[in-house]
């Protein structure tokens, strides 16, 4: 990994010079470093191993008990913990399993109302 985040730019490599030195990553206020990493490539490993299809959700939560990652409230960071894995995985760092399913969005695929042009309204004033 070269240090800038997918996508590359001035702000990721600025980011890359202010990470501590031995980190892959900083994510939400998270230092992760290349043990880190490592850690998590042997997690992933381990219940891949038990379970060939297991979820990347199943895996989150999985990271979130090994850290303790949680919540003020005591509820696994899990969200968060996915948005992790994600960057590690979009970074080439970890390998995830497959997306399985992708939520649906009612209001991408919505028919335009009838009688919508793309034309501005106007109005001609009558005196």
């Amino acid at each position: 990994m070269d240090g800038a985040a997918p996508g590359g730019g001035v702000c990721a490599k600025q980011d890359a010079e202010r990470r501590p030195e031995g980190a892959a990553l900083t994510y939400r206020p998270r230092t992760v470093t290349r043990d880190d990493v490592a850690f998590i490539r042997a997690l992933i490993a381990h219940e891949r191993a038990e379970d060939p299809a297991v979820s990347r959700r199943a895996l989150s939560k999985k990271l979130c008990a090994a850290w303790n990652w949680v919540q003020q409230n005591g509820a696994p960071r899990d969200m968060v913990c996915r948005g992790l894995m994600l960057a590690l995985h979009r970074a080439g760092e970890i390998e995830l399993p497959p997306v399985r399913h992708v939520p649906c969005n009612p209001l991408a695929s919505r028919a335009k109302p009838s009688g919508v042009t793309g034309s501005p309204l106007m109005r001609t004033r009558s005196r």
